[in-house]
């Protein structure tokens, strides 16, 4: 292995079904690379895989979309390494309430667990819970008005409200304008 070779193997699977399909995909990599501008991590080598599983209705009337997904990491160099896992569950719902107003509404949930001899504290673990909801509402034949919230909740750094407001305004010649107003929640990552 040298850091210009990475060979990576994918496979997708999908089965269609009466209301939408089922998609399988899982893949594998290995490769041999420096990250030393942000990490000691010279002449590692890496090998990761994954594996999603996912349903998604794009026939149906209040469409449902569902996904599971575990991705694995293991690093090792000659001065540090790595072995990560994260797992990864949403899903999501789409109804219609009327002509004016839809909505679309979900939960997730991340657990991710590293063991590295980057952290000087033992293995570091977090879980994050989420939950949201955001309603398109029609003012008009060219204006929607967006009313979204999302609740996190994370193991290490408590709960957190996200709200956004945005109006939408397509004007001709396949233009839009958009005014938005909002505050998000980034989960800090292991390093952070």
């Amino acid at each position: 292995q040298d850091s210009y070779t990475v060979p990576i193997l994918t496979m997708d699977l999908q089965k269609k079904t009466p209301r939408g399909s089922i998609l399988l995909q899982a893949g594998n990599s290995d490769s041999k690379a420096d990250l030393t501008e942000v990490f000691n991590f010279p002449d590692t080598l890496w090998h990761t895989n994954y594996l999603s599983l996912s349903y998604n209705e794009d026939r149906g009337k209040n469409p449902i979309m569902a996904r599971l997904f575990g991705n694995y990491m293991v690093g090792n160099g000659p001065t540090q390494s790595v072995d990560s896992k994260t797992y990864d569950f949403e899903i999501q719902q789409s109804r219609s309430l009327s002509a004016q107003h839809s909505l679309v509404y979900g939960v997730s949930h991340r657990n991710s667990d590293v063991k590295s001899t980057l952290f000087d504290t033992g293995d570091k673990s977090q879980n994050i819970l989420a939950g949201y909801i955001q309603d398109d509402w029609k003012l008009s034949g060219k204006t929607h008005l967006f009313l979204g919230e999302r609740f996190d909740h994370h193991s290490l750094y408590g709960d957190n409200l996200s709200p956004r407001i945005s109006i939408v305004h397509h004007l001709p010649e396949q233009q839009t304008m958009r005014f938005s107003y909002g505050t998000s929640f980034r989960a800090p990552t292991m390093t952070d």
